[in-house]
């Protein structure tokens, strides 16, 4: 379902489904923990190559250009800031969707469980502060707007003295992701299109 907030031409990329969440944490008698349930993909976890490939694949080309009158229906009294000229002389109007935004946000706050591996420069320490910050009141905002109301059980552990854990690994009513992330891979095929070989077919990168 549109809200009347979504980007329209993006209407035909919403498909409602229910999706198994994965991931939440159990315990054994001895009381260790494991993940009895992970999903396919390794999204956490200390950091590796494949980890950071697999956060740029979800990442990837969150920026496309949008047409003035998509601009104009999507920002009414502000759609004039969105302007912006690119490195091979294309000019428009340049967006990027929230939920990449937030994903991306998140994606900081785990480089922050892993500053040895992920150190920002001296240069923009001051600026990460701000970035983090940011990123953490995003989150809050974004889970407070989508107010899921999927009810989650708690687990009662008796060989743990009575502790008990949230278990998440439940069906949830979500928007399909990979038809959202067509949607904006072909409108970044579409931006690239004509575009010259100075700009190499790549939109610059946003850092917030």
């Amino acid at each position: 379902m549109l809200s009347t907030l979504d980007i329209t031409p993006a209407a035909h990329a919403i498909q409602v489904e229910q999706i198994q969440f994965k991931g939440s944490p159990a315990w054994l008698r001895n009381g260790s923990a494991w993940v009895p349930d992970p999903g396919p993909i390794d999204y956490v976890g200390h950091p590796t190559p494949e980890l950071d490939e697999a956060w740029e694949k979800l990442l990837r080309d969150r920026y496309f250009m949008i047409t003035e009158e998509e601009a104009r229906a999507a920002f009414p009294t502000e759609w004039k800031e969105a302007y912006a000229k690119m490195p091979g002389g294309e000019e428009g109007y340049l967006v990027g969707l929230d939920m990449f935004h937030t994903l991306h946000c998140v994606n900081q706050i785990r480089q922050m469980l892993w500053p040895e591996y992920y150190e920002p420069p001296p240069a923009t320490a001051n600026f990460e502060v701000l970035h983090k910050g940011h990123c953490i009141d995003q989150i809050r905002q974004y889970i407070m707007c989508s107010g899921d109301l999927t009810p989650i059980p708690t687990k009662f552990y008796d060989f743990l003295g009575g502790f008990r854990y949230v278990d998440s690994n439940y069906p949830h009513t979500c928007r399909n992701f990979g038809k959202i992330r067509e949607w904006v891979d072909e409108r970044v095929k579409q931006n690239a299109k004509g575009r010259g070989e100075k700009s190499g077919g790549k939109l610059p990168e946003i850092v917030f």
